[in-house]
Order: C-alpha cells, then structure tokens, then sequence
C-alpha cells in the first residue's frame, strides 16, 4: 500500500492529510453497501486530545446502475460512540457556509469528500467508534450512508 503523509499548521494546528493509493480501500474499509452504493472513511491516527481537531477523507462509491446525487457540502455528520452508547456530534461544521452543492456520481463512479472533526471539552476521554453519515438521492428517493467505524481514543492532557 502506498501512502504520502502531508502536514500543514493551520492557525496553530497541525493537521494531517494521508493520501492513499486505490488498494488501502479494500472491501473490509467500507461502510454497510446501501442501493449499492458505499462510504469509506480514513484516519491518519487514532488518538485525539480534547480541543484538538482532524481532517481525513470519505470516499462513496455507485455500484448501482443509475446515477445518485450527494452534496459535498454539508450533509456529512461524524459521531463517536463509546461502549456504553454515549455519543457525541464531532461534525466540525454544522453551519451552512457555502450553497448547495449537488454532485451527481455516475454508475461506478466515486466522490471524495474531506471531512473534519472537532472532539469538543464536552467530549469525555475514552475509547471510541468514529463513524460517519452521508445523505444521498437515488431515482427521487432519499437514502443515508453509514462509513465503516474506526476505533479512536480521546485523552485529555
């Protein structure tokens, strides 16, 4: 598998981007397929202080036969659950701060999308399930992708 780390500090963060060859999303990575269409999500680590925030990529894939409709805006949501079924929104960005961005993906076809996530002081430290949702329309219908789940740790300082 072949992979290109980049780091940038943005306003005092550093954050991280993994860049990844076609390989690293094998079957195991994706998401419950839905209408025939999946999401994959990918972390560059697993471990996040309380404050910090991270930027990764979700990728969904059209296995169907007919094209969908996503927007590559805003209607990605991240949450993490522990085992005892807390969860929390992570969803860096819940606010609308661009249009409507309707991306019609082809029959086997893909959209990448970059995503980020804050991990609040609300958020208690401890062992996680990160996921991710994404809204889709299919023939006028509307449907939600769920992201295969990642294990992640909180910690606080």
């Amino acid at each position: 598998m072949k992979k290109t780390t980049y780091s940038i500090c943005l306003f005092g963060i550093v954050v991280s981007c993994l860049f990844h060859s076609k390989e690293c999303f094998g079957d195991d990575h994706w998401g419950k397929a839905v209408q025939d269409v999946k999401l994959t999500i990918n972390l560059t680590n697993n471990v996040f202080l309380v404050g910090s925030s991270t930027a990764f990529e979700a990728v969904i894939t059209n296995a169907s036969t007919v094209p969908i409709t996503v927007d590559k805006n805003f209607t990605l949501t991240v949450i993490i659950k522990n085992n005892g079924g807390k969860s929390y929104d992570v969803t860096a960005s819940k606010m609308i701060l661009h249009p409507i961005q309707p991306v019609t993906v082809l029959p086997g076809g893909k959209c990448t999308n970059s995503v980020s996530a804050t991990f609040e002081q609300d958020v208690e430290p401890g062992d996680y399930a990160l996921s991710a949702t994404q809204a889709f329309q299919s023939q006028n219908q509307d449907f939600t992708l769920e992201s295969n789940p990642i294990k992640v740790t909180i910690v606080k300082k």
